[in-house]
């Protein structure tokens, strides 16, 4: 059996404590044939909406049979139990509180609910305490029914959806990446599909600041001008060519984005 794995990490850590690395050579301990890959250990701290995109759109990248550590909202209860996941041939460990139905749109093709109790969790650190164990199982073949109970469901938690009303579309702010660019909800289906053709204009934080076209690159406009694209996951993206609209603008999650459409005869 082949014991070399690809394992990601993507957390809330920051960079600033001994978590990361306490983590790493635990999971190089117990399965030191594997290559572990960071994704990113900046989301939000406990948003699990901002880490379910970042893994979304990145695990696909990974080769088949990679295992995907989650280390956002993971505190142990009877309502959020450990799982092991598998979806195109992809493994995930993480809490079930809802971050699986935010990364995926159908149940996944395999749901294992990890033979873990409270009593056996000793420490406020079970990420390192009990992940590293788990994955270090499952890569050197322990059978799934003894690692847990195979299940059919997983807790489901709803992402905002973009509103329309009146030839307004309101969007909300999924992510904000490291260049201080800001991604939204609103897709670029949903957008062509509401436009149809129409005159568009969109607003960020106010009426200040439009947009009239969609960019394929940030360097359609000049230094310092706000542009719109959509990115490779299809979603809207806003930034402002060599600079950094989230820091300029105050923007944050709970910021708005809206566009206008107009009919032709009001053009």
């Amino acid at each position: 059996m082949n014991h070399k794995r690809i394992i990601t990490l993507v957390t809330d850590w920051n960079n600033k404590s001994y978590y990361i690395g306490a983590v790493k050579g635990e999971l190089l301990k117990r399965c030191p044939e594997s290559t572990i890959i960071d994704i990113t250990h900046y989301i939000s701290p406990f948003n699990i909406s901002q880490a379910a995109y970042v893994i979304k759109n990145s695990y696909k990248s990974f080769p088949d049979n990679s295992i995907h550590f989650i280390g956002v909202c993971t505190e142990f209860t009877k309502e959020t139990p450990y799982v092991l996941v598998n979806e195109n041939e992809h493994w995930f460990i993480g809490a079930d509180n809802g971050i699986f139905s935010l990364m995926f749109e159908n149940l996944p093709e395999k749901i294992i609910k990890l033979n873990i109790t409270e009593n056996q969790i000793f420490s406020s650190f079970p990420e390192l305490e009990i992940f590293p164990g788990i994955i270090s199982k499952l890569i050197y073949g322990q059978a799934h029914d003894i690692l847990g109970e195979e299940v059919h469901e997983l807790y489901s938690k709803f992402n905002l959806n973009p509103v329309y009303e009146g030839n307004t579309l309101n969007g909300n702010i999924i992510f904000i990446d490291s260049y201080n660019n800001i991604i939204t909800n609103i897709t670029n289906e949903l957008f062509n599909k509401l436009r149809n053709g129409r005159r568009f204009d969109i607003y960020v934080q106010n009426q200040n600041y439009r947009i009239s076209k969609i960019s394929k690159r940030y360097n359609e406009v000049d230094k310092g001008e706000l542009v719109a694209i959509f990115n490779s996951s299809g979603n809207l993206e806003i930034a402002m060519n060599y600079s950094s609209v989230a820091e300029l603008l105050n923007l944050d999650n709970k910021s708005k984005i809206m566009i206008k459409f107009y009919d032709s005869q009001n053009s």
